[in-house]
């Protein structure tokens, strides 16, 4: 018998190239490479507190894809369920650095993870999780990915597994997706476990008062929240009524 995982996430990492110096990408020609996502990085930090953590996604079984696994792999996570596809490719992302921002441009219209589907989840190792950890990223990617973050939800409820969702909401995403935000509330009003950041929750129910969105969610059935204020803290409280705010830890 397989042993259980304490958490599986799913979704899209892509490949990041970050500019070495200040200044437009016309005239940058060093970059640091590492990886960026949501659900990995997630997985990445579990492993490090000592969690068993799995992560599915799919990735181009080309050199960026290689690059992206060999990472994840590296940091404990089991990605014995990510798909190499050799006809599509790895997502990728550029970030420019500016003294008063960064700007960033990312390459991942048809990506490899936006193709995902149903057909490519092995349900079995699902039901090995005890937690199953979701983001409102993978959702938007495409309509396949929608749907697949449905069934998961689903089929997560079936089998008594918990749900723990982000929604994470990504403007450049949201704002070419037809209802997005709706599909992201219908998740989110899903989730055993749900993670917004406060100005997500507003986006979402259209208040930032934590006590209006603690008691509209637990409503809704959602069992635990908290709700990220950034620097500020997190607000959470829980449907048997146990609440609380812990401060964020300062930045060095």
């Amino acid at each position: 018998m397989q042993s259980q995982l304490d958490v599986v996430t799913l979704g899209e990492t892509m490949v990041l190239f970050d500019a070495a110096s200040t200044g437009p990408l016309r005239y940058t020609n060093q970059f640091n490479k590492r990886i960026g996502g949501a659900e990995s990085n997630v997985a990445i930090g579990l492993s490090k507190l000592g969690h068993s953590v799995g992560w599915i996604s799919k990735l181009g079984d080309e050199e960026l894809g290689h690059f992206t696994l060999n990472a994840i792999r590296g940091e404990g996570v089991d990605t014995t369920n990510v798909l190499m596809d050799p006809e599509e490719q790895t997502g990728l992302y550029v970030k420019e650095k500016r003294t008063n921002r960064n700007q960033v441009y990312y390459y991942r219209s048809g990506s490899a993870a936006s193709t995902m589907t149903t057909a490519d989840i092995n349900w079995d190792y699902i039901k090995r999780a005890r937690i199953v950890h979701l983001t409102g990223i993978t959702p938007l990617l495409s309509e396949s990915c929608y749907e697949l973050v449905k069934e998961v939800f689903h089929f997560a409820k079936k089998h008594q597994i918990t749900v723990s969702f982000d929604p994470n909401i990504r403007m450049k995403l949201l704002k070419n997706i037809p209802n997005g935000k709706e599909k992201l509330l219908d998740l989110a009003k899903q989730a055993d476990i749900l993670l917004p950041g406060l100005d997500e929750a507003e986006q979402l129910i259209g208040t930032s008062d934590p006590d209006e969105i603690i008691s509209f969610f637990l409503a809704s059935g959602v069992q635990k929240i908290a709700i990220k204020n950034g620097a500020i803290g997190t607000t959470f409280a829980t449907a048997n009524g146990e609440n609380g705010f812990v401060k964020s830890y300062p930045r060095l």
